[in-house]
């Protein structure tokens, strides 16, 4: 009774506290520590018992060298749910202790003697191991037979005990050096395949390269700046142009289109496409010294009047072969529409507005009072150059 308060005792203090043991085994708690044992789902021979618990289990067939160890594995077997028991081959339990030539019973393991309170009603025979009742946890000796020859007397297949020492530190640092070895393994695969990443990464940038080099190349070939105009021909954003302003080069349209084609290859009159090569091209046309004449006015006015020539020196209005407008006077000229003589006809030919020299105003009050003068007015023409943006 003193030896089975003092394991509940141990039972209580142990509570709650991690065990050590190994995996699948099963921790019972003794005073200042605990014992660990597996009972495993299956029965084998004696010898096909003990290396299954040497090889696969990492422990020993169990050894009992005293009442307290028998009163531990009453408290395992009592631990033991219904269920794991209804599938025992019989309720005898192999242990470790076995008997030598002379007859005298030794545990397996360690070679140690058994205790012969325990031993001491049993025969004394060769070839005998030791079981352990799961209900009574008494021992009872079994004979082994070795060959056929022999009669069987006991069934030689029982389910085993087995015990460990080891502790699950061992396990931990099994693993953890296992998991050392893992990470190791990770790391120099990472290591090189980081490598390959850079070294991929090398050969894409070198690519990259090479081909920012061909892009460059293939801008500097399409660039203005390297593109060749033909002789007489300037560069004005990506197209080549030529202006022929001299009063010697006037020409039909179809006189100018054919001029144009004999200035080189491909080259026609110009055909203003989008409106950015319209403004490209007033631009350029209103910031360089081209012999530009105004709007037309006084040349209209010259021909409505029946002037052939309008530009002639004699006309009553004067025309500009300058860039800017040649009229600072405003006139009222009498005629004929077109030189026809039953048609009479007044034309006031005004300066430009919008003007460079700041008149607007003046030239307003002036072509009030000419109206104003003449009565009344058939047709109010305004006429504005399209190259220029006054």
């Amino acid at each position: 009774m003193e030896l089975l308060f003092t394991l509940i005792l141990s039972i209580v203090f142990w509570t709650g506290v991690k065990s050590a043991c190994p995996r699948g085994y099963t921790s019972v708690p003794i005073s200042g520590g605990e014992r660990c044992f597996i009972v495993p789902r299956e029965y084998k021979y004696w010898l096909d018992a003990r290396e299954t618990c040497i090889n696969v289990h990492q422990g020993h067939l169990v050894e009992i060298l005293s009442s307290l160890d028998l009163a531990i594995l009453g408290m395992l077997f009592s631990g033991l749910a219904e269920e794991e028991t209804k599938d025992f081959y019989d309720y005898d339990l192999w242990t470790g202790g076995i008997t030598q030539d002379d007859g005298s019973w030794i545990w397996n393991s360690t070679g140690a003697a058994v205790n012969r309170a325990f031993t001491e009603h049993l025969p004394k025979l060769e070839k005998q191991a030791l079981t352990i009742d799961v209900h009574s946890v008494q021992l009872r000796a079994l004979t082994l037979h070795m060959n056929c020859e022999n009669p069987i007397r006991e069934p030689r297949i029982r389910n085993f005990v087995c015990e460990t020492e080891e502790r699950r530190e061992k396990e931990e640092k099994e693993e953890k050096k296992t998991k050392d070895l893992d990470r190791e393994i990770l790391l120099t695969l990472s290591i090189r395949r980081l490598k390959e990443v850079e070294k991929a990464l090398r050969e894409k940038e070198k690519e990259q390269d090479v081909l920012k080099r061909q892009l460059e190349e293939l801008r500097q070939e399409r660039s203005p700046a390297a593109k060749q105009c033909p002789g007489g021909f300037f560069l004005l954003g990506n197209s080549c142009y030529a202006v022929f302003d001299k009063e010697t080069e006037k020409r039909t349209y179809d006189a100018a289109q054919e001029f144009c084609r004999s200035k080189a290859p491909a080259s026609r009159l110009v055909e203003l496409e989008t409106a950015e090569e319209l403004a490209l091209v007033k631009t350029h046309l209103a910031t360089n010294d081209y012999e530009c004449e105004g709007a037309g006015k006084s040349s209209l006015g010259n021909a409505l009047l029946g002037w052939k020539d309008a530009r002639d020196s004699k006309a009553p209005f004067r025309v500009s072969a300058e860039t800017h407008s040649a009229t600072s006077e405003m006139l009222m000229v009498e005629g004929h529409f077109f030189g026809i003589t039953s048609r009479p006809i007044k034309v006031i030919d005004s300066p430009g507005f919008g003007d460079s020299r700041g008149l607007d105003n003046q030239f307003s009050n002036k072509l009030k009072r000419m109206m104003i003068q003449a009565d009344h007015i058939n047709v109010l023409l305004w006429c504005r150059n399209g190259t220029e943006n006054r």
